[in-house]
C-alpha cells in the first residue's frame, strides 16, 4: 500500500466550508504536485484509531505526501511550522479559521468518519511551543479521539523522534494510535521520480521536447552510470547490483539524492555527458558521485538552519535590535560540530556561535537543543543514522580552521581507536573542503585519507600513493586508481599538505606507496598490527613506529625499501614475507635493525644531491593509458606547480639537461620520460629507486653534474 492507496480508503467531503481567516496555515490542496511519486508504507503499530500517524526521515517528502493526502480526500490541510500551540489548539485553530460554527459542524464530521483533518509540520511546532505546550496540544487531540467513530480520518505527519513524542502521549492518554512509515522509494519509483522532476526542470527552461522522452536510451544509460557511481562511493562491490544493497538503496530512494541526481542530468543531450568521467574520476577532484552526495548534505543542513530561523527570532529581529544575520546562526559547520560533540562527547562544548548576545544564548542554546534532538543525521538513538552523515561531520571538523583543539582530538579518537574506521566517504569529503577554504591538510592527519580510500580496494583495483613533502614548500598526496589489469588512471584524489614540525602520519597498512620527504613519518597503530607492502618505497629522516602490536612486511608481490637516517621500532614480533625487503639506515633499533645496512656515500655531494633530486623528480613519472609504449608521463600542471616552482632551482635545471639529451619531451599538457634515451645509457627507471647506485647510473649522474657547471 501507498500513500494515495491510504487517501482513497479516507472519507471525502462533497461540500466543504469555506475558509474565512486566511494565513493561519489551515487551507484546502486542490491538487497533487504534478512531479509527485507516492512512497510506499510500512505498518509499525496496526491499531485501528480515530488518528494515523504517518513518520519519516527528514526531506523524505512528509509534506508533499500530507498535501497529496488533502487532495485527494478534500480535507482541511494544516501546516503548524511557526506556530505555537497549546492545549485547545486542535479545535481553536478550526474555530479560527472557519468559524465557530462551521467548525463545531466539521469536528461532528470528524467524529462521525465523514471528513478527513491533515495535520502537518508538528516538528517545527513542537521547537516553537516547547515540549509542555506541545503535550498539552497532544492531550487536546486524545481526548477529541475518544469521543470520535473516524477510523483514521486524522492524519498526524512528523518526524521519527517527534513521533517518539506523540505515541507516548498517546500510549499514557489510553488512546490507539496507528503508525505508519514512509518508505524510501524503490528503483522503480525512483525512476519515475527522475522522470517526473527532469519534466519539471525541462519546463522551467522552456524545452518543449524533454530529451529524456525522445532519447529514452541515452537516459538510461547515463541515469545508470550515475546510480553506479554513487553506488560505488557508498562501497558497493562492482559485482553487486546496486539496489540490492540496503544502504545504497536508502540514499538512491531518498528524494533529496534524486533531485540532485536529476539537476545533473538536465542536459540537452545525454550523448554530450562525460560517462566516462562518471567511472573514472579524473583532475585531482572527488568525482561526479561525490559532488552529488555533497550537495545532498549541504541541502538537508540549509533545510535544518531554515528551521532554526522559523523557531527562533524573526530575521528583522535579529538584525535591527542584535546586529546578528540570521544567515550566521546554526550554519552547516555549527551543525556539524555539535553533532560530532552530541553523538561523541556530550559533555564538552562547541562555544558556537561566537559572538552572540549574552541575552540570547539561554533561548538559543534551548532551540538548538530540541533541532538537535530532531535532526536527520542522527537517529532516535543519538547515533549517526547513516555513515556518511557521521564521515561528512567528521571531515567538517578534521578541515575546518574554526575546529576547536578538543574537537578535532574526539574525532581523531574515533576514528583511530579501532572502533570506527574510516569510510570511503571520508577522504573525497575532506579533500573538497580543504580545498575550498584553500588549505594545506596537515600531514598528521594523512593517515585517515590513506585508510578510507584503503578501505574501496578490492580484486578489481587497488590505489598507488605518492606522497612527496618538503618542509619548506608546497606538500603534496596522491591517489590513482589503478585496475587488476594494470591501468593507471587519472588521480582520484590530490591535495597539498601543510607539513610542520609534526611531520607525516602514514597508515597502520603502508602497501602501494611512495614517500620521498627530507622529514619525519610515523606510524602510531595501538593496539593493530603494522603492515608494510608490497611496493612500498620510503625516503625520510626519520621512520618510526609505534605502540603496534606486531609488524609485518610483504614483499612477495612487490619490493619494500626504507632509506632512512634513522628507524625506531618497538621491540615486538616481525613478520616477514619475500625477499625483495631493503632497509638503509644510519642507525636503527628494534627487529628491522637485523635487516639494516649503512646508507652507501656517494662519490661527491654533487653526485649525491643530484641522485636524490632526480629520484624525486622521477616519481611524478608514471606508465598511463594515455601514453604510447615505451614511455612515462607527468601531468605539467602537477609537476609546475609542485616541483619546478622558484624555489626548486635543482629540478628546474634537471629537467632542462634532461630535455636536452632528449630523455625528457613536452606533449601537450604532459612531460614524456623515454625510456629507451635512459636505457641507452645503461640505466633503468628502477635503478632510481634501490641503493647501493650501480656503475652505470653513477656514471649517468656525472653526465648530468657537469651539464649543469
Amino acid at each position: 500500500m501507498d500513500i494515495l492507496d491510504l487517501a482513497k480508503s479516507l472519507p471525502k467531503l462533497s461540500a466543504p466550508p469555506e475558509i474565512i481567516v486566511p494565513g493561519l496555515g489551515l487551507e484546502y490542496i486542490s491538487s497533487q504536485a504534478g512531479d509527485y511519486v507516492a512512497p510506499e508504507l510500512t505498518e509499525r503499530s496496526p491499531a485501528m484509531s480515530a488518528v494515523q500517524l504517518i513518520t519519516a526521515p527528514a526531506a523524505a517528502g512528509k509534506s508533499t505526501s500530507a498535501k497529496a493526502v488533502s487532495a485527494v480526500t478534500g480535507g482541511i490541510y494544516a501546516n503548524l511550522g511557526g506556530r505555537r500551540i497549546a492545549d485547545g489548539s486542535f479545535s481553536g485553530l478550526l474555530d479560527e479559521a472557519i468559524g465557530e460554527r462551521p467548525a463545531l459542524d466539521y469536528r461532528d464530521l470528524l467524529r462521525q468518519d465523514s471528513a478527513t483533518y491533515v495535520i502537518d509540520s508538528l516538528d517545527e511546532t513542537q521547537l516553537k511551543s516547547g515540549e509542555l505546550s506541545f503535550i498539552a496540544f497532544l492531550q487536546g487531540l486524545c481526548r477529541f479521539a475518544r469521543g470520535s467513530e473516524g477510523r483514521g480520518n486524522v492524519l498526524l505527519f512528523a518526524r521519527l523522534d517527534t513521533a517518539e513524542w506523540i505515541i507516548s502521549t498517546f500510549e499514557g492518554e489510553g488512546v490507539p494510535l496507528r503508525v505508519l512509515q514512509l518508505d524510501y522509494f524503490s528503483e522503480v519509483r525512483s525512476n519515475r521520480y527522475l522522470e517526473l522532476k527532469l519534466d519539471r526542470l525541462y519546463r522551467r527552461e522552456r524545452r518543449s521536447n524533454a530529451p529524456h522522452r525522445r532519447y529514452t536510451g541515452y537516459y538510461v544509460e547515463a541515469r545508470n552510470a550515475v546510480y553506479r557511481r554513487v553506488a560505488s562511493a557508498l562501497g558497493t562491490s562492482e559485482n553487486q547490483h546496486y539496489w540490492d544493497n540496503p544502504e545504497v538503496a536508502r540514499f538512491l530512494g531518498y528524494s533529496p539524492v534524486l533531485e540532485s541526481i536529476a539537476a545533473y542530468l538536465c542536459i540537452n543531450d545525454f550523448r554530450q555527458l562525460d560517462l566516462g568521467a562518471l567511472d573514472d574520476v579524473g583532475a585531482g577532484r572527488p568525482g561526479p558521485e561525490w559532488r552529488i552526495l555533497q550537495t545532498l548534505i549541504s541541502s538537508l543542513l540549509d533545510r535544518e538552519q531554515g528551521r532554526l530561523q522559523e523557531g527562533f527570532l524573526s530575521t528583522e529581529i535579529l538584525r535591527e535590535r542584535y546586529g546578528i544575520a540570521a544567515s550566521s546562526l546554526y550554519t552547516s559547520t555549527e551543525q556539524c560540530f555539535r553533532l560530532v560533540q552530541q553523538v561523541d562527547s556530550p559533555s564538552g562544548s562547541t562555544g558556537l556561535p561566537a559572538g552572540l548576545p549574552s541575552e540570547l544564548q539561554s533561548s538559543y542554546d534551548q532551540a538548538v537543543a530540541t533541532l538537535l534532538k530532531n535532526h536527520p543525521f542522527l537517529s532516535s538513538e543519538g547515533k549517526f543514522v547513516h555513515p556518511v552523515f557521521r564521515d561528512y561531520a567528521y571531515a567538517v571538523a578534521l578541515a575546518s580552521i574554526s575546529a576547536g583543539e578538543g574537537l578535532v582530538r574526539v574525532v581523531l579518537k574515533k576514528l583511530r581507536d579501532g572502533s570506527t574506521l574510516p569510510s570511503a566517504a571520508l577522504a573525497p569529503f575532506i579533500v573538497h573542503l580543504v580545498e575550498a577554504q584553500r588549505l594545506g591538510l596537515p600531514g598528521t592527519r594523512c593517515d585517515l585519507l590513506f585508510e578510507s580510500l584503503q578501505s574501496q580496494e578490492d580484486a578489481s583495483f587497488h590505489y598507488d600513493f605518492l606522497l612527496y613533502a618538503a618542509h619548506d614548500d608546497t606538500s603534496l598526496l596522491e591517489a590513482r586508481r589503478v585496475t587488476s589489469s594494470g591501468a593507471d588512471q587519472e588521480a582520484a584524489i590530490r591535495v597539498e599538505l601543510s607539513v610542520d614540525n609534526h611531520g607525516i602520519r602514514l597508515p597502520a597498512s603502508c602497501r602501494h606507496l611512495k614517500v620521498d620527504t627530507g622529514g619525519d613519518l610515523e606510524v602510531n597503530a595501538a593496539g593493530r598490527v603494522v603492515r608494510i607492502g608490497p611496493e612500498v618505497e620510503i625516503h625520510a629522516r626519520t621512520l618510526t613506529i609505534s605502540t603496534a602490536d606486531a609488524i609485518t612486511i610483504d614483499s612477495n608481490d612487490g619490493a619494500v625499501l626504507i632509506d632512512c637516517e634513522l628507524i625506531m621500532t618497538p621491540h615486538l614480533e616481525l613478520r616477514k614475507y619475500g625477499a625483495k625487503l631493503q632497509v638503509y639506515a644510519d642507525v636503527a633499533d628494534g627487529p628491522l635493525s637485523a635487516y639494516a645496512i649503512s646508507r652507501p656515500p656517494h662519490e661527491n655531494n654533487d653526485i649525491e644531491r643530484t641522485f636524490y633530486d632526480l629520484r624525486r623528480l622521477l616519481n611524478f613519472f608514471r606508465k598511463t593509458v594515455h601514453a604510447p609504449s615505451g614511455v612515462l608521463a607527468a601531468d605539467r600542471g602537477q609537476m609546475d606547480t609542485h616541483l619546478l616552482g622558484v624555489k626548486h632551482t635543482a629540478a628546474v635545471n634537471l629537467v632542462s639537461r634532461m630535455r636536452e639529451l632528449g630523455l625528457i619531451t613536452i606533449h601537450q599538457r604532459a612531460y614524456h620520460l623515454h625510456l629507451d634515451q635512459l636505457a641507452s645509457r645503461g640505466v633503468q627507471y628502477d635503478d632510481f629507486r634501490t641503493l647501493p647506485v650501480s656503475n652505470a647510473l653513477r656514471s649517468f649522474l656525472m653526465e648530468l653534474v657537469e651539464r649543469s657547471e
